[in-house]
């Protein structure tokens, strides 16, 4: 790391601190969103559908980065952010008003819509400006800072409403006003010079769908992040129902500090995972770090069926942190490191998260589904467990092709 931060250019130097603050502060306002699953269950006593729904909205609403091109093009990527922010994250302070869990999962959707605007330019600046040798390492660095703060939050935020249960309506609109802070921390990050966003590279949907056939690597990474997404949703849905649901349903029911501390736990892992994957990815490629790590996914969701207690849990969650370390960045950064040329890396990436629009339509549905025809979630971990294999399948041998690919390449180039 040390080795890493000496060799930065002076574009670097700047991008780097501003993205470990802001990186900071959007985690802290995550971990609250996150938590939405939990907090619908015990605090507003929710049915399956309406959790369902609370898991399905951050996923389906990025679907929608299909057509963000021409409007960030159009609006820019500064204006872009600070707008976003503001539209999606400051109605959260309604939630010291609502009753009924359907005015919670509203609230909740609009913030997912508003986070694809904020995904879609956030990632595309870190292209420009963090090379392709050390994009995986500084990534990793502001990632370990971001899923520490995440943890502290959501530990913090357990204790809290284990005593006063309704400290929801208090914690939702601080994490709003730091998620409105975190973007506009990120918005006056200057883009490296000569890779401005033009009008002309704002691409409508069906040139982005063109885009994506035309290159079989891609196609087969999204495959790969299909499978994996279809278990991860599904298992997104009944995990609150068979960890928060009442002990009268044949549920665990564990209280707010077992639930978000589970989720601290994940966080903690997260960072430690993080720490590693940067500089592997910068070696084996996204592809083949992901797809060592959905082989702890698999893992995790084997470990979900057997759970009967706090400390079985956390090392679920422990499991699924350290794969997530991985996943998350081979997620933020491998359509990028994909892309053929930097001027279509904003395709690459608007194509990459409307793919996890596609598979929440399907995924949470699926979980929240088959919860409900059995009376048991843990149908849900035992299906997930089996994509979470077929998606290690293919992204293995994507990772294999891949590095034989450039090999060949790179041998072509010394040769000639």
């Amino acid at each position: 790391m040390r080795e890493t931060l000496r060799t930065l250019d002076g574009v670097e130097r700047k991008t780097l601190p501003r993205h470990i603050v802001a990186t900071i502060l959007e985690s802290s306002f995550m971990a609250m969103c996150w938590s939405g699953s939990d907090i619908i269950v015990k605090g507003f006593d929710a049915g399956v559908l309406a959790v369902t729904l609370t898991t399905m909205a951050p996923g389906a609403a990025m679907v929608l980065s299909l057509a963000m091109g021409q409007p960030m093009a159009k609006i820019g990527r500064r204006r872009l952010l600070r707008v976003a922010s503001w539209i999606g994250r400051l109605p959260l302070f309604l939630v010291m008003f609502i009753q009924g869990p359907y005015s919670f999962v509203a609230l909740i959707t609009l913030q997912a819509i508003s986070q694809v605007a904020i995904t879609t330019s956030w990632n595309s600046l870190l292209r420009t400006n963090y090379r392709d040798d050390r994009r995986g390492s500084l990534y990793s660095i502001a990632t370990l800072f971001g899923t520490l703060a995440s943890g502290i939050t959501m530990v913090s935020a357990g204790r809290w409403l284990d005593i006063n249960g309704d400290a929801y309506r208090i914690l939702y609109p601080i994490a709003a006003v730091i998620g409105v802070i975190a973007c506009h921390v990120f918005s006056d990050i200057d883009v490296r010079r000569g890779f401005e966003f033009e009008p002309e590279k704002g691409k409508g949907p069906r040139a982005l769908m063109r885009t994506f056939f035309a290159d079989r690597n891609f196609v087969r990474y999204e495959l790969a992040f299909m499978l994996y997404g279809l278990a991860f949703m599904s298992i997104m849905t009944a995990k609150p129902l068979r960890m928060a649901g009442k002990v009268a349903d044949g549920q665990l029911e564990f209280s707010y500090s077992v639930l978000l501390g589970s989720k601290g736990v994940f966080a903690v892992c997260m960072a430690i995972g993080t720490i590693f994957m940067g500089r592997f990815m910068d070696r084996v490629g996204p592809a083949g770090m992901a797809g060592r790590c959905f082989v702890l996914l698999i893992l995790h969701a084997i470990l979900l069926i057997f759970v009967d207690s706090p400390g079985m849990l956390f090392a679920a969650e422990a499991l699924i942190g350290l794969a997530m370390g991985g996943v998350n960045i081979a997620w933020n950064l491998g359509p990028v490191t994909l892309a053929p040329t930097p001027g279509v890396a904003s395709a690459y990436m608007q194509i990459h998260v409307a793919m996890v629009g596609v598979r929440a339509l399907v995924g949470h549905p699926i979980g929240g589904w088959l919860s409900h025809v059995t009376g048991d979630p843990r149908w849900v971990f035992a299906m997930g467990a089996v994509l979470f294999t077929a998606a290690t399948w293919v992204m293995v041998s994507l990772g294999r092709d891949v590095a034989r690919q450039r090999a060949e390449a790179s041998r072509t180039v010394d040769s000639a």
